[in-house]
C-alpha cells in the first residue's frame, strides 16, 4: 500500500513538543486502538469517520492557538518533566471521547 505524507506539526516549546512527538509516534497504535469504530455486533474496525491526522490538527489547534476565553490544552508546557502530565491530559481526554 502507499505510504502516507508525514504530519507535520506546528512550532511548539521543547516541552509541548516532547509531548506532541510521543503522540506522533504512536500514531499506528492510536488508530488501531482508539480510533475504531464498531458494528452492531460488537466487530471494532478502523474508523472512516475518525482518522489521526484529525485528531492532530483539532490537538494542535487546542494546545498552541487555545480556545475560549484564553483556555489552551494542557501537554505541560513549563518544566521539563511536565510534559507527562500533558500526556497523562492526552490520555485522559481520549478516554473520555471513548465513552461518549
Amino acid at each position: 500500500s502507499p505510504s502516507r505524507s508525514p504530519t507535520n506539526a506546528p512550532s511548539l516549546s521543547p516541552v509541548e513538543s516532547s509531548a506532541m512527538n510521543y503522540i506522533l509516534s504512536r500514531e499506528s497504535q492510536i488508530e488501531r486502538i482508539v480510533l475504531i469504530s464498531k458494528t452492531p455486533s460488537g466487530q471494532s474496525y478502523r474508523s472512516i469517520n475518525y482518522k489521526f491526522d484529525g485528531l492532530i490538527t483539532g490537538l494542535q489547534k487546542m494546545a498552541v492557538d487555545g480556545f475560549g476565553a484564553d483556555f489552551r490544552f494542557f501537554l505541560g508546557e513549563g518544566d521539563p518533566l511536565m510534559y507527562i502530565y500533558g500526556l497523562v491530559n492526552f490520555s485522559a481526554f481520549l478516554a473520555n471521547a471513548m465513552v461518549e
